[in-house]
């Protein structure tokens, strides 16, 4: 189980928001949307018997997995801070804003920053 973190906390005791590092932080997911053009392709192929379908199929299962293997390993991975380049330690908001039930939060005690992360938010699916 995640252990709890309060924003307001952390704040108070002088660590500032990172933006750098959530953004190299989203850039890991960005081959799962190269991967979905292959996938959305090989659907299309079957659809509409321009290839014979068990090889639109076999693509665009191929690339499913792929796109499931890059986003576990984005989650996987170790998350650095690009200021201190220490592993920035992964608790879950104590406090999230009330549209979020659940939001990560990584925290790096040795430059003092955080970025936040949504897991959830309520009524999304």
């Amino acid at each position: 189980m995640t252990e709890e973190i309060n924003i307001e906390t952390l704040i108070s005791q002088g660590y500032v928001e990172d933006d750098r590092t959530a953004a190299s932080f989203q850039k890991r997911f960005r081959p799962a949307l190269f991967l979905s053009v292959p996938f959305a392709f090989g659907m299309i192929l079957a659809y509409a018997e321009v290839v014979p379908i068990l090889a639109g199929i076999t693509v665009t299962c191929l690339s499913l997995i792929l796109i499931g293997i890059t986003v576990i390993r984005g989650y996987v991975r170790p998350v650095i801070s690009l200021r201190s380049g220490a592993q920035m330690v992964k608790y879950l908001n104590a406090n999230p804003s009330p549209h979020i039930s659940e939001e990560f939060v990584y925290v790096c005690p040795k430059s003092k920053t955080f970025f936040r992360r949504i897991k959830s938010e309520w009524g999304s699916t």
